[in-house]
C-alpha cells in the first residue's frame, strides 16, 4: 500500500483510497450538523487530517503486523530475554512499538537469530514510512497554491460569472481573439497538470477550500461553460476562426480527457444518464445560453440549426456525469458552485461595449 501510494503514480491503492473516503465521509456527516460557514471550515481540515491520519494508519498497520509475528514467541524465554519478568501478549505490541520507533529501552531483547532479523526489518520499515510520509506531504501540498492561483485568476477573468461570458467579451471587445485562444491553450495545460496531480495523489480529491470559487470543481465548471460558449454558443459564421481554432478545440478535448481520467478514479462514482430525459432540459439550457449571448452582443437573434443544438446537447451529456460525480464528493451546494462570485476589488478590466456610443474606444 505504501509502495503504490507514494511510488507508483499510475496505480491506485485500494486500501489508501478506502481510508481517504472513510475520513471524508466522517467529516461530511459531522459537518451536516453545522451551518454553512462552520461546515466549510470543518471540511477544509479534511485533507490535512487525512494526510496525517494516513501516516498513523501505516504506522499502526506495521506495529500490529510485526506484533503478530512476535506474539507466538513472546512468552518463550529462549526467544526473548526480559528484565521485567514473564512477558504476555501486550508486551508483543509494546516491543513492536519500540522497534518501529527505534526507541529500544532494552528491557526486552530478542535471543533468536531470526527474530533479531525481524527486529531490524521493522526498524528500517519505521524509518522508511516516516521518510515516505514526509516526501508525500512535500509533493502534495505544493499543488494547493497552484490550484488557488488558477481558480482565483479564472474567477477574475470571468468577473466571477460561472458562464464565462465576461471573459469572452473582454477579449473580443479588444479584438484579441488570438490572445483568447492562447489562454485556452494555457488553461488546457493547467487542467492536465492538476488532473495528473489528482491521479498521482488521490487525497487531492478531498481538498475543500472554504470558498467554493477556489475549488478545482469550480475551475472544471467554468472551463466547461467556456467551451460551451466558444464551441457551441457563438455562431460559426461570425467567429469561424475562433470556433475552429486548434487551441479552442484542444481545450475541449483536454477537458473531456481530464474528466474521464478523474472519473476512472476510485474516488468518484460516475452515474450514467438517460439521454431521453436529459434532452428537453439541455435544450432549454441551450436556449437560455443563446439569450445570454444575445444580451452580451456575442450572437444575434438568428435561430440555431438542429445540428448546433444537438452538438451542444452531446457535449453536455459527455461532461455532466463527471461534473456531478465530483460534485457529490465535495460538500458544496449547487448554489455555491454554480453561483457568481464577483472579485473582491471589482472587475479588473472594464468591458467596453462597442455597441454603446458613449463608451470610450
Amino acid at each position: 500500500d505504501i509502495l503504490t501510494t507514494a511510488f507508483h503514480p499510475t496505480a491506485q491503492s485500494v486500501l489508501t483510497a478506502r481510508f481517504n473516503r472513510a475520513v471524508w465521509f466522517g467529516f461530511m456527516r459531522f459537518s451536516r450538523l453545522l451551518p454553512a460557514r462552520g461546515r466549510h471550515f470543518v471540511l477544509s481540515w479534511t485533507m490535512p487530517v487525512t494526510v496525517a491520519g494516513l501516516l498513523l494508519f501505516w504506522l499502526l498497520g506495521l506495529l500490529c503486523g510485526f506484533a503478530l509475528i512476535y506474539l507466538p514467541y513472546i512468552s518463550d524465554a529462549g526467544a526473548f530475554a526480559s528484565t521485567v519478568g514473564r512477558l504476555g501478549w501486550g508486551d508483543a505490541f509494546y516491543f513492536s512499538g519500540l522497534c518501529l520507533t527505534s526507541i529500544g529501552f532494552g528491557e526486552i531483547l530478542p535471543g533468536d537469530a531470526l527474530l533479531r532479523g525481524v527486529v531490524i526489518v521493522e526498524g528500517m520499515a519505521g524509518l522508511l514510512v516516516v521518510g515516505v510520509s514526509i516526501a508525500y506531504a512535500l509533493a502534495v501540498f505544493p499543488v494547493l497554491p497552484a490550484l488557488r492561483v488558477l481558480a482565483s485568476t479564472l474567477n477574475e477573468e470571468t468577473d466571477g460569472r460561472v458562464n464565462a461570458v465576461p471573459m469572452v467579451r473582454r477579449y473580443l471587445a479588444a479584438d484579441s481573439a488570438e490572445a483568447l485562444t492562447a489562454r485556452c491553450r494555457e488553461l488546457a495545460t493547467e487542467l492536465r497538470l492538476l488532473s495528473e496531480a489528482h491521479h498521482t495523489y488521490p487525497v487531492l480529491f478531498y481538498v475543500h477550500p472554504k470558498q467554493a470559487e477556489q475549488s478545482f470543481l469550480r475551475v472544471l465548471i467554468v472551463t466547461q461553460q467556456l467551451v460551451l460558449l466558444l464551441r457551441y454558443g457563438v455562431r460559426r459564421t461570425d467567429f469561424a476562426t475562433l470556433v475552429r481554432d486548434p487551441r479552442v478545440v484542444g481545450l475541449e478535448a483536454s477537458l473531456i480527457a481530464v474528466l474521464r481520467q478523474l472519473g476512472n478514479s476510485l474516488h468518484l462514482q460516475v452515474q450514467p444518464v438517460t439521454e431521453v430525459e436529459e434532452q428537453r432540459r439541455l435544450s432549454a439550457a441551450y436556449d437560455a445560453l443563446l439569450q445570454v449571448l444575445h444580451e452580451a452582443h456575442l450572437r444575434d437573434d438568428t435561430q440555431p440549426t438542429g445540428a448546433e443544438r444537438q452538438a451542444y446537447i452531446r457535449f453536455q451529456l459527455v461532461t455532466e456525469p463527471y461534473i456531478h460525480a465530483y460534485w457529490a464528493n465535495t460538500g458544496y451546494t449547487r448554489e455555491e458552485l454554480w453561483g457568481d462570485y464577483p472579485p473582491v476589488l471589482g472587475t479588473t478590466a472594464p468591458i467596453f461595449d462597442p455597441n454603446i456610443a458613449d463608451e470610450p474606444e
